[in-house]
């Protein structure tokens, strides 16, 4: 299963939901729950992609739009950086070698550097009880325990709907990225995902679907996509999007935004 889950994650795919256990380090391992749902016009691929690497390392990239007025597709440059970040990951884990985010998304961003396109991109690693997040962009990471949010990463954009991203074109590059490091225990849940998820839905709404459905975990990261995805679609409810329009360019604006959507969700079990 694991393999199957490898492939479809390296690449783009529309899959719904998928889950896997496998052991990490310091005696803990986690277990998967994916979510994904493109935009309903960039079907079936959508222009984000993900990647999941031995249970220790998880990551997620937003191909930025602009791109696709030049002719290029936004996604062959999200999907190609996180096939090579997979690829870091997987060798830093087989030579014992702590995996350090940052070092994998600059590897990943020095492999495709011949690649056409721009990207957000954000990487969390496990090495023993600590989870190192690495994040550029307005993709993100947060950190749940016992119903609380501990950690919600910072968002980073040089002004309205233009984010941090790497890309041959861009004046942004790994080191511009946030890195942040937490301690992480039992039954913490941690989600990485795209700006489809973070545009429509707030932090509390986010939380109240980890109450409502962990007891449903294989699904739980198809009801984060699945929420995002009907406040995309509605124009009467606030939204994080909504508040956006307003203070950042004084447009009134009601609901969601329209987006590919990406959520990743693990939870920390121990071995």
């Amino acid at each position: 299963m694991c393999s199957r889950v490898f492939r479809s994650l390296c690449l783009r795919s529309n899959l719904q939901a998928t889950r896997c256990y496998v052991t990490g380090s310091g005696g803990y391992k986690l277990d998967f729950s994916v979510g994904f749902l493109p935009h309903p016009l960039k079907k079936p691929y959508g222009e984000d992609a993900y990647f999941i690497c031995n249970a220790l390392v998880m990551g997620v990239a937003d191909g930025v739009g602009g791109s696709a007025l030049h002719g290029i597709d936004p996604g062959e440059y999200a999907s190609g950086l996180m096939a090579e970040a997979h690829n870091i990951s997987s060798a830093m884990d087989s030579s014992g070698k702590r995996i350090c985010p940052l070092e994998v998304l600059q590897g990943a961003y020095e492999a495709v550097s011949d690649v056409a396109g721009s990207t957000t991109a954000c990487i969390a690693a496990l090495n023993g009880d600590v989870l190192d997040v690495c994040n550029l962009g307005d993709s993100g990471c947060m950190i749940m325990r016992n119903n609380e949010i501990l950690y919600m990463s910072k968002e980073q954009t040089h002004g309205f709907n233009y984010p941090f991203q790497l890309g041959a074109e861009s004046q942004d590059s790994p080191m511009d990225a946030d890195m942040s490091s937490h301690t992480i225990t039992e039954g913490d849940f941690v989600l990485l995902a795209t700006d489809g998820v973070f545009d429509n839905l707030f932090q509390e709404q986010i939380l109240d679907l980890f109450q409502k459905y962990q007891g449903d975990f294989s699904a739980l990261g198809t009801h984060v996509a699945e929420a995002a995805f009907d406040m995309a679609s509605n124009r009467t409810e606030n939204t994080p999007y909504a508040i956006r329009c307003h203070t950042m360019i004084g447009v009134a604006h009601m609901g969601g935004k329209m987006d590919d959507i990406t959520a990743v969700v693990a939870r920390v079990c121990r071995v």
